[in-house]
């Protein structure tokens, strides 16, 4: 396993103990040699060199304070973190255990995630900081990074936008090159998608491709694209991150599957319900409907987001981040996916997958939708110079992967003449889109600037009439391509349709306004989906612009900044 060698190493003495613990834990894959993993067990972990499994990362800043968040495979006696001039400032932690998290495999591993509050700080002056965990024995550490609490009113700040990172092949590039780029990150806005199985120590920690979330986020990953090793970007250790929900931040029903096949076996809270109650008098307690439906624990317990939706202010912008997605299924037909269920399954309703439900609804009326009209219309998002939201599904898409409509699927179970049942298939009426006809809406009347999503692995942008701008910016290596690129769009029936730029719900995608890419023909093309050219947004508040910028990993040559838009009009 690359991704923790000694050449990359937190520091000197924790990079022999990382390469040491993976290696002989997780099993070592080097040159296409692999070594079958050992068992594990949690007396063995407790008995070896101690180290941090993350460096710290910052979470929920204040106008005063900041919250300081790592990780360890042992509890700790003591976690604190040392901060403020010489470090002479301590903050005592509050430790947790991760409770879902595990191997791919499915053998379970202690993870302790530990989070103190930094008080007292200030927007302008960087604050020296410190992550200790501690044993009776020994302590350990991380390098000294610096930290600041919530930019003031009119601070310029330059936000990331990023998503659907999940240990893809240019995520590594992706993120050094931002940093090459802009040597600055002030806060990360992560549109959903961070692993590909949530439950998943290796897809968060560490992972034999040396594309983990946390590694690559945090300038020790190791990925390496022809004969080029990148290993990411120092950005969580001193830039905040806020993050959407995503498909992939949903784990399914609680089971002893293996972790990926029991992330696909999601279920409707409506079906639970109807199961329980066939055989009990009272509603299912909220720990049943988690353990027997979905849930996004992991996800919750590593972020402490609170609910799936929220708004934060950061300097100038108002951030709306919405729980905008749905169970992500294969668009294949005859299968347990979005349009279909396998027939091996049809006598078996606990089987079904019942296409692409949404997780949480926003349809007009619902709870996030009152929330959302609400937030939108308060003093805090008004005031703000900048208004963005952010979700995981987009509104506005050249992306495939979008298709269909955002709306619950309605299921038909067709039967032959003797009542046994043939096919079982979902529609998703378009006007029953609940992100375009209920959500969109709200964005124009109260003066959203910038709407970021992701979801198809593309980059692509839209500006509607009333100058809402579109963006989506996540292509860092499993592209799904566009609708009009000769993707197939499968209906229930079947049938192949084709789309042309005009289709995405009513709206022209925009072509970048400064160097696109162009087609063979020498047409310059409105998006970006490839596998290898890998994008990424920055949002700069002292101009209000928003720059797009590509490299292309094949080539090796320079980053090209390609697209430019402002969101305040009189700025162009």
């Amino acid at each position: 396993m690359q991704i923790f060698s000694k050449e990359i190493a937190i520091e000197d003495r924790l990079g022999v103990h990382m390469s040491m613990f993976f290696m002989t834990t997780f099993g070592i894959q080097e040159k296409g040699l692999s070594i079958p993993s050992p068992p594990v067990n949690e007396t063995k972990l407790l008995s070896m060199p101690h180290f941090l499994l993350t460096d710290p990362m910052l979470q929920s800043p204040t106008a005063t304070s900041v919250n300081v968040v790592w990780f360890t495979l042992f509890p700790g006696e003591n976690n604190y973190v040392q901060y403020g001039e010489k470090l002479q400032q301590t903050s005592e932690c509050q430790t947790t255990a991760l409770s879902r998290m595990r191997r791919t495999d499915g053998t379970g591993i202690p993870v302790y995630r530990h989070e103190a509050v930094l008080t007292g700080l200030s927007p302008l002056k960087p604050t020296q900081y410190r992550a200790i965990s501690a044993t009776t024995d020994e302590k350990v550490h991380s390098d000294i990074f610096s930290c600041t609490s919530s930019p003031s009113k009119d601070s310029d700040v330059r936000i990331l936008l990023t998503s659907d990172h999940q240990c893809k092949p240019m995520v590594p590039a992706n993120l050094q090159k931002v940093l090459e780029m802009v040597p600055k990150i002030d806060a990360v806005f992560y549109a959903g998608d961070c692993v590909t199985n949530p439950d998943s120590l290796d897809d968060w920690f560490g992972t034999s491709s040396g594309r983990s979330f946390f590694p690559v986020f945090q300038g020790k990953g190791c990925g390496r694209l022809g004969d080029v090793q990148y290993r990411g970007a120092s950005l969580l250790q001193s830039a905040p991150i806020f993050c959407a929900t995503g498909n992939h931040e949903i784990m399914g029903r609680l089971s002893k599957k293996p972790i990926s096949e029991q992330a696909q076996d999601a279920f409707p809270i409506a079906e639970a319900e109807k199961q329980y109650r066939q055989s009990h008098d009272a509603p299912p307690p909220e720990e049943w409907i988690r353990d027997h439906t979905f849930n996004t624990v992991s996800f919750s317990e590593i972020f402490s987001l609170g609910k799936r939706y929220y708004a934060t202010t950061f300097g100038d912008i108002r951030l709306v981040v919405l729980a905008a997605t749905r169970i992500g299924r294969d668009a294949a037909l005859g299968i347990k996916g979005k349009y279909t269920e396998s027939p091996k399954d049809f006598e078996d309703p606990l089987s079904w997958g019942y296409g692409e439900f949404i997780i949480e609804s926003l349809k007009k009326g619902s709870p996030q939708y009152l929330w959302l009209e609400k937030e939108l219309q308060s003093k805090e998002f008004q005031s703000a110079k900048y208004k963005i939201v952010m979700l995981h599904n987009p509104i506005h898409t050249l992306g495939e992967n979008q298709i269909p409509a955002f709306a619950d699927p309605i299921q038909h179970i067709d039967r032959d003449t003797t009542g046994k049942i043939t096919r079982i298939w979902y529609e998703y009426p378009k006007n029953q889109d609940f992100l375009l006809n209920d959500i969109d809406p709200l964005f124009a009347q109260f003066g959203v600037q910038l709407v970021y999503s992701a979801h198809s692995h593309i980059w692509c942008r839209f500006t509607s009439p009333t100058g809402v701008h579109y963006l989506e910016s996540s292509n860092v290596g499993n592209s799904y391509g566009t609708v009009f690129q000769g993707a197939p769009v499968f209906s229930p029936q079947c049938t192949v349709k084709g789309a042309s730029f005009e289709e995405p719900n009513g709206l022209s995608p925009m072509t970048p306004t400064v160097s696109p890419l162009k087609s063979s023909d020498g047409v310059s093309l409105p998006f970006i989906a490839s596998n290898e050219i890998t994008v990424f947004s920055v949002f700069d508040t002292k101009n209000g612009c928003v720059d797009s910028y590509y490299f292309d990993t094949k080539q090796k040559g320079n980053i090209v900044l390609f697209d430019k838009f402002y969101l305040n009009d009189q700025q162009k």
